[in-house]
């Protein structure tokens, strides 16, 4: 007797309890999504800066993400700047061996096997001469156009 009572308490109380714990679960995933949308947003800047996109990372982000993309753009820098210090030197090297090379053609210009090799030479030469004055002209700096006149001349 005592039995159909309290199964007519717990009904109600545990179906109440099944919806506020999928309530519960719900409002949870919802505040993790939100919570974790920076994450998601810097993780696309990253890989806009490995398709070549952007350069940097957006340092406006929550207190706990800004140190990681301050040291993300700091990498980014430093990573830019190996880069081109490695073009240079390739470019450096590749008019170093210019003369050399031309020497060399001259002088052996008679064998044939020795003048295809200096001839493969002299095209490594060119392909890393001509990448060097595409990434200079590349980063070459510019000055305002005409039309765009600086904000001292207005």
């Amino acid at each position: 007797m005592i039995a159909r009572p309290i199964r007519a308490a717990l009904v109600p109380l545990l179906s109440v309890i099944a919806v506020l714990a999928v309530l519960f679960m719900l409002a949870a995933l919802f505040q993790l999504r939100l919570a974790l949308r920076p994450i998601a947003a810097l993780r696309d800047q990253l890989g806009q800066i490995r398709q070549g996109a952007r350069t940097t990372v957006d340092e406006d982000q929550p207190s706990e993400l800004k140190p990681l993309a301050v040291e993300l753009n700091a990498l980014s820098h430093e990573s830019a700047a190996a880069l081109q210090a490695a073009r240079a030197s390739a470019a450096n090297l590749a008019h170093a061996l210019k003369t050399p090379v031309a020497t060399l053609a001259l002088t052996v210009d008679g064998d044939p096997h020795a003048t295809a090799q200096i001839a493969r030479i002299e095209e490594v030469i060119r392909h890393h001469l001509a990448r060097a004055r595409t990434a200079a002209v590349a980063h070459r700096a510019s000055t305002p156009s005409p039309r765009r006149s600086p904000m001292w001349c207005r």
